[in-house]
């Protein structure tokens, strides 16, 4: 996934080309010579030297011209040189630069969409030790796009992501091992889970707060499963399904007492959520809070139960103040 380009710098710097060591000192002089021209607002002059950095083996020079050309920085928007210079620091072993050139070519970024060519270029990009080409890749594998489909690569695709030290990696891993096709390996998905969840992938927080709060493939321990939840759902971009999952144990007095108001939060959390998709977390949510306001918190204004129902009824509840 295309990121800032210091990331790219500092993670796939320096190659030296065939063309010898003095020319990757020019192309290195060139490049930071670009830094500066970028930073005085001379764009042109910063693409000419990110150019003949490239030219001269520096990849992260051709990772500059390729970013300005993406993004149109400072020159002509060109998506489809811009690809040439990333394939040209692909080429070189630039692992960020092969993945960026995957995403262009399955959002079709200057030129056609091409699946297979950027299931391709992940496959590169994780082989040269890059953990999102790994996992990108690994998806495309899953659901056979550009190639065909199978679910035991994806799984070591995944893997392969995660021990690289992307969550998501793990998260996925996770997921296919609970499937059948994944023989259902319980015990396997709930450590990839807590891996996703130690990673900060919050998903994964949800998934492996179930797996404590159920006891599945391993010990139940609902006093923790709360704690997960509480990771999950406490951060600036809220989880839906671990904030849902919080509100709904803290509703009752499974791994702890009963927590009214913080469960009513968390249920909040998701029912005012603008995030798409989560249609059922947030009908539920919503009608629970409409119950709550009905019921225990009754000396509220009234109105808020039925403004609650109302939204519970707009995401498709089909319980009794929905006419269910």
């Amino acid at each position: 996934m295309r990121g800032s380009f210091l990331y790219a710098v500092i993670t796939g710097l320096v190659f030296l080309g065939m063309t010898g060591l003095a020319s990757a000192r020019d192309g290195q002089s060139d490049y930071y010579g670009a830094l500066g021209a970028k930073s005085e607002g001379r764009s042109q002059d910063a693409f000419g030297l990110y150019d003949r950095a490239c030219s001269g083996g520096y990849l992260a020079g051709c990772m500059g011209a390729a970013g300005m050309l993406a993004d149109g920085d400072g020159i002509a928007k060109d998506q489809a040189r811009a690809r040439q210079y990333f394939q040209t620091a692909c080429n070189g072993q630039h692992k960020v630069a092969c993945n960026w050139l995957g995403d262009m070519l399955l959002a079709g970024e200057g030129g056609a969409v091409d699946e297979a060519g950027a299931r391709a270029l992940y496959a590169r990009g994780c082989t040269l030790g890059h953990a999102a080409s790994c996992v990108e890749g690994g998806e495309l594998i899953e659901f056979g796009k550009g190639g065909p489909k199978s679910l035991p690569d994806a799984l070591n695709a995944y893997r392969k992501g995660c021990e690289s030290g992307d969550p998501r990696g793990c998260n996925l891993a996770g997921v296919v091992l609970e499937s059948d096709a994944g023989e259902a390996d319980m015990a396997a998905a709930r450590g990839y889970f807590e891996q996703a969840c130690q990673g900060a992938y919050y998903n994964g927080c949800a998934n492996f707060g179930k797996y404590l709060q159920n006891g599945t493939g391993g010990p139940k321990d609902a006093v923790r499963a709360r704690e997960v939840y509480r990771m999950g759902c406490g951060r600036i971009i809220t989880n839906l399904s671990s904030c849902y999952r919080l509100g709904a144990i803290l509703l009752t007095e499974e791994g702890g007492p009963r927590e009214l108001f913080k469960g009513a939060d968390a249920l909040e959390k998701v029912c005012t959520s603008q995030q798409p998709g989560h249609r059922t977390f947030k009908a539920n949510a919503c009608y629970t809070l409409g119950a709550m306001f009905e019921n225990e918190f009754s000396d509220a204004d009234p109105a808020l139960a039925v403004d609650f129902y109302a939204m519970a009824c707009a995401y498709g509840h089909t319980g009794e103040r929905c006419g269910g």
